[in-house]
């Protein structure tokens, strides 16, 4: 059977879309027809060499070589009613973003949240604690127009640094630190997984999303702070943040719809069963808002100082 790709012949480039023989399904393997491909960054990523090596040293070195390689592994070709070429840009960032804060870190209704790098998984991750309910949410980015679009899709604070970021989730929290860190920039680097774990709570989640370069083997942490921390850090990598389509429209969607924070960077809406929807603000009926379910101890921890901070003296 004859297909069309983008394919990749060797370190450097370029792209090349071609017509190749596609070998028929194995036992085990399915044939899937797509309507439409994009490239993804950790593709540009192995043109770059980052996750890859030339055909000459691995032919040097008595090993087989990796390339010629076909990019491309976000597609398209479910839903007819819908643009295909540009939702297969989509179909991979987005994804892996939302599930990176919903699935991997576990956002839910008033946690506080970092994204550190607000490109395509950047965005998709706030989108996804702006839906599951986060109160507060900071864009990390030394992009000035990233910043900007991180607002328009749900942040409520940008940063262009993580020294800034610091600071202000510092004021933020009362010194408690963040419920959730996605780590989601080009590369991911030593110092972005140690500041991830810096700005993470005690009982918090740090979310590595993205690639790595071949070269960082090991990060050295600061290990008695990140035990103290009792932090989880997890990579998000594999299987696009543990993301399931069907099981995400199934079970998550009547949760984030019922979380759902209101436009307008307000506070979090509480629901109750017998009253519906509260105005922002107002605790649900006999449920402190320091104790609504789901919600973490360092949450509860720096509403408790709030409300003290609040008192009159």
């Amino acid at each position: 059977m004859r297909s069309r790709a983008a394919i990749l012949h060797d370190v450097g480039g370029p792209w090349s879309v071609e017509e190749f023989e596609l070998d028929p399904p194995r036992a085990g393997a399915v044939l899937v027809e797509t309507a439409a491909a994009g490239l993804c960054h950790s593709d540009d990523h192995i043109l770059k060499g980052d996750m890859s090596a030339p055909n000459e040293v691995m032919r040097s070195l008595g090993l087989p070589t990796m390339f010629p390689t076909i990019g491309g592994h976000e597609g398209s070709g479910i839903e007819p009613h819908l643009p295909l070429a540009p939702i297969a840009l989509l179909s991979c960032a987005i994804p892996t973003g939302y599930s990176s804060a919903a699935n991997r870190a576990g956002v839910g209704g008033g946690d506080t949240v970092v994204v550190i790098g607000a490109g395509g998984i950047g965005k998709g991750a706030i989108q996804s604690a702006r839906v599951n309910g986060a109160a507060q949410i900071v864009a990390v980015d030394p992009v000035d127009f990233k910043q900007k679009s991180a607002l328009q899709f749900g942040a409520t604070h940008s940063a262009a640094t993580v020294a800034e970021a610091f600071d202000l989730v510092r004021d933020l929290t009362y010194g408690v630190m963040v419920d959730a860190v996605v780590v989601s920039p080009s590369l991911i680097t030593a110092d972005d997984v140690r500041d991830g774990l810096k700005l993470t709570c005690k009982g918090g989640t740090c979310v590595l999303t993205g690639m790595t370069s071949q070269l960082t083997r090991s990060v050295k942490i600061d290990l008695q702070g990140f035990m103290s921390r009792a932090a989880a850090l997890r990579p998000a990598q594999t299987n696009h943040a543990h993301q399931n389509p069907i099981l995400d429209s199934r079970n998550g969607l009547p949760h984030t719809t019922a979380h759902r924070s209101p436009p307008e960077n307000q506070p979090l809406r509480s629901i109750s069963a017998e009253n519906g929807p509260s105005r922002p603000g107002q605790p649900q009926p006999g449920v402190p808002a320091s104790r609504r379910p789901g919600r973490r101890k360092c949450c509860w921890l720096a509403d408790e100082l709030r409300t003290a901070f609040a008192r009159p003296r």
